[in-house]
C-alpha cells in the first residue's frame, strides 16, 4: 500500500503548497492517511488501528476513507480510467494509474506539462486524467503531488505504468546494417518488471529523412519484448520513440547512423588505409611523409578522407608510402619517394596522390618496404624503387623511379611485396621469390639473395602468397598453410623459434582461406572466418587480450565471420563480412584509428 509517514508528508507539501482546511485549519497539522483534504472536510487524526483508512466527515469518498470511520473498511479499488463518485468539488474525478479515485483539475490538453515548483514533471497521460507529480519518497511510501496540491497514491505493485529498456539500444548504428539488438521491459511505478499485460510495443521513426526497416511492433511476452533486426539505409543523426498505449513511452532517443562498410584494408609500417563499398579512400596514422594522402604531413588517430574521388578498388600500404588503384584502372601512389618507389620518375615525397604513368590497366599493386610491385594487362609484372638486395627483380641491384617490367612472362596472377624482397604466384599455381634472403624468406633452401625471380620447390598448387619482413607464408593444395624464413619471435607458428629455409607445413588444417604477415606476427582466417594470430605480440598486436607471444596459432576471440585480416608493422587490421573494420596493436601514431594513440590488445571496431 501507498501509506507514507504524516510527518514526513507535511514537510514535502510544506515545500511548495500552503492548504487551508475546514475554515483555516492548516494543513500542516492533518495527520490523514491519504493526505486528502477534499473542502470542506475536516482533517482529524486517524486512530493507529485504522490501519490504511482515515476518518473525513464530508461524506465523500476521496480515496481511501470511509463516510463515517474505520469501522467499515476500505473501499475496493477501481478501474483504471472509471469516473469516480460524484459530489466533490474538484473539476475532474478519474481513477489514476494506482486505481485509486482522486480529485484533481484536469489538464488542459494532452501532452500538456504541469508547471509545480522544483518538482520533476509528468505530461499529461492520453486519457487525460489529470497532471500527477512524483514526489522524492521511496517507492514503498511513494505518493504523488497534483498541480491542485492534492496528492495520490499511484506507485502500487505490479500495475504496468511504463516502458524501460532492459537493454538499451547502441547509439552509434551502421547503414543498412541491422542494429545490435534491445529490449524494451513493462514496469510498474516502482520500476519492477510486469508481466501482465502484454502491451504491443511499437518502435517509430519521428526524425530522419530515410527509412528504417524491420520488427517494429513486437508483443511484450512475460513483460520483455527485443528488437533485433531493425536497419536504417541513410547516414544521418535520427530520433526514434518507443511507445505502448496506454503506458509512458520511450521518447527522442538519438541514434547516429554511419557508413560503416569497408570493402578493402591495408596496414602499413605505422599508417594503415581502407576503401569503402562506395570506393571512398579513408587514411589514418602516421603522415611524416604525406602517406595519408591529405595534403598534409599532420598524423592522425582516426580516419581521414582523401580527397572527394569514389572511385578506389584497391589500396597497398608500404612502409612510408601509399598506393592504389582506381576503377578504371589508372595507378596512383603518394607519400615517401627517396628511394623512388612512388614510381613518378621523381624522388620527391608527395603527399598528395600523383597519377603513375599513362597505363589504365594495371590490376593489382603491392606497396613494400622501400619498393613497389604491381601486375597488369595479361598478367606482365612490374617493379621500381629500391633494389639493394635485388627486391625488384630485374636481374639488376640498380634502384628505379619509375615502373619496369620484369622478365617476359605474362601469367603472373598475384604479387606480395615485403620488406627486402618479394614473392609471386603464376598462373599454373608456381611460387617464384626474389630479393633478400639472410633469413631463408626466399624458401629456395638457401640464405643467397636473389636479384632475379627463382622457382620455389615443384609444387604447382599455390593459392596465396604474404612476404613479411624476414618471413614468408603461403597457402596451397585444399588449404594448408607453410610458412619460411626468421623465426625468433614464433611469426612461422610450428612450435619453436628456428629458421627454415624452406616452406613448413603449419599444423594439419586444411581450411585455410587468408594469411597475412608482418615483421613478428602473422595471422590467417581458417574455417567459417575464424581468426587465427601468432608471433610477438609485445604491443598486443596479436588481438587475444595478452602481450603474450604465441608459437603456434591461436584464435582469437570467438567470432567467425572475419572476411579479410591485413597486417601493418606493430598492428593488425581485419573485415567482417558486411564491411566492419576491426584494428588493435601498436598505436602510437595513430594506426589503429579509434581516435587514441593507446595500445589495444584486442580488436576495436573502427568508426567512421
Amino acid at each position: 500500500m501507498c501509506k507514507g509517514n504524516p510527518s514526513q508528508v507535511r514537510a514535502a507539501l510544506a515545500l511548495t503548497f500552503t492548504f487551508a482546511c475546514n475554515q483555516g485549519s492548516a494543513l500542516s497539522t492533518a495527520e490523514c492517511g491519504d493526505r486528502y483534504c477534499g473542502k470542506p472536510e475536516t482533517c482529524v487524526t486517524c486512530p493507529e488501528d485504522c490501519g490504511t483508512c482515515v476518518t473525513c466527515d464530508d461524506g465523500i469518498q476521496n480515496g481511501r476513507e470511509t463516510d463515517v470511520d474505520c469501522s467499515g473498511g476500505c473501499p475496493s479499488l477501481c478501474s483504471v480510467g472509471e469516473t469516480c463518485e460524484e459530489g466533490s468539488d474538484c473539476k475532474t474525478g478519474f481513477c489514476d494509474m494506482s486505481m485509486r479515485c482522486a480529485c484533481v483539475d484536469a489538464c488542459s490538453g494532452i501532452g500538456m506539462t504541469c508547471n509545480v515548483d522544483g518538482l520533476t514533471l509528468e505530461t499529461c497521460s492520453a486519457n487525460n486524467d489529470g497532471c500527477l507529480v512524483l514526489t522524492t519518497a521511496t517507492c514503498a511510501e511513494s505518493c504523488s503531488t497534483d498541480n491542485n496540491g492534492l496528492s495520490a497514491c499511484r506507485c502500487l505493485a505490479g500495475v504496468a505504468h511504463h516502458l524501460a529498456f532492459g537493454v538499451a539500444p547502441v547509439t552509434t548504428v551502421y547503414v543498412n546494417e541491422k542494429w545490435p539488438a534491445f529490449a524494451v521491459r513493462v514496469e510498474d511505478g516502482c520500476g519492477d518488471l510486469v508481466s501482465t499485460p502484454s502491451p504491443l510495443i511499437t518502435v517509430s521513426l519521428v526524425a530522419g529523412l530515410g527509412s528504417i526497416s524491420g520488427t517494429m511492433t513486437k508483443t511484450a511476452l512475460d513483460g520483455t519484448a527485443s528488437f533485433d533486426d531493425i536497419a536504417y539505409d541513410v547516414v544521418e543523426t535520427i530520433s526514434i520513440d518507443v511507445t505502448a498505449t496506454p503506458l509512458l513511452g520511450l521518447t527522442d532517443i538519438v541514434i547516429a547512423v554511419k557508413n560503416g562498410t569497408v570493402a578493402t584494408v591495408s596496414g602499413g609500417g605505422h599508417h594503415s588505409c581502407g576503401a569503402k563499398g562506395d570506393n571512398e579512400l579513408w587514411c589514418w596514422g602516421s603522415n611524416q611523409y604525406g602517406q595519408l594522402g591529405d595534403g598534409t604531413n599532420d598524423d592522425n588517430n582516426a580516419p581521414v578522407r582523401m580527397g572527394s574521388v569514389n572511385d578506389w578498388k584497391i589500396v597497398s600500404t608500404g612502409y612510408f608510402h601509399t598506393c592504389n588503384l582506381k576503377g578504371d584502372g589508372e595507378l596512383w601512389c603518394w607519400g615517401h619517394n627517396y628511394f623512388g618507389q612512388l614510381g613518378d620518375g621523381a624522388n620527391e615525397n608527395k603527399n598528395t596522390p600523383v597519377r603513375i604513368g599513362g597505363a589504365s590497366d594495371w590490376t593489382l599493386v603491392e606497396a613494400g618496404e622501400h619498393h613497389t610491385c604491381g601486375l597488369k594487362g595479361d598478367g606482365e609484372l612490374w617493379c621500381w624503387g629500391s633494389n639493394q638486395y635485388g627486391q625488384l627483380g630485374d636481374g639488376t641491384n640498380e634502384g628505379r623511379n619509375a615502373p619496369a617490367r620484369i622478365g617476359s612472362a605474362s601469367s603472373w596472377s598475384k604479387i606480395s611485396a615485403g620488406y627486402l624482397h618479394t614473392c609471386g604466384l603464376k598462373d599454373d599455381g608456381e611460387l617464384w621469390c626474389w630479393g633478400d634472403n639472410d633469413n631463408g624468406q626466399l624458401g629456395d633452401g638457401t640464405s643467397q639473395q636473389k636479384n632475379a625471380p627463382v622457382r620455389i620447390g615443384s609444387a604447382s598448387d599455390w593459392s596465396m602468397i604474404t612476404a613479411g619482413t624476414y618471413h614468408t607464408c603461403g597457402l596451397k593444395g585444399a588449404g594448408e598453410l607453410w610458412c619460411w624464413g626468421r623465426n625468433l619471435e614464433n611469426q612461422l607458428g610450428d612450435g619453436t623459434n628456428a629458421p627454415q629455409y624452406s616452406p613448413v607445413r603449419i599444423g594439419g588444417a586444411t581450411d585455410w582461406s587468408m594469411i597475412a604477415a608482418s615483421i613478428t606476427h602473422t595471422c590467417g582466417l581458417e574455417g567459417d572466418g575464424e581468426l587465427w594470430c601468432w608471433g610477438g605480440n609485445v604491443y598486443g598486436q596479436l588481438g587475444d587480450g595478452t602481450n603474450e607471444g604465441k608459437n603456434v596459432p591461436a584464435r582469437i576471440g570467438s567470432a567467425s565471420g572475419w572476411s579479410m585480416v591485413a597486417m601493418g608493422y606493430f598492428h593488425t587490421c581485419g573485415l567482417k563480412r558486411g564491411g566492419e573494420l576491426w584494428c588493435w596493436g601498436g598505436n602510437d601514431n595513430g594506426q589503429v584509428g579509434d581516435g587514441t594513440n593507446e595500445d589495444k590488445n584486442v580488436p576495436v571496431r573502427i568508426e567512421w
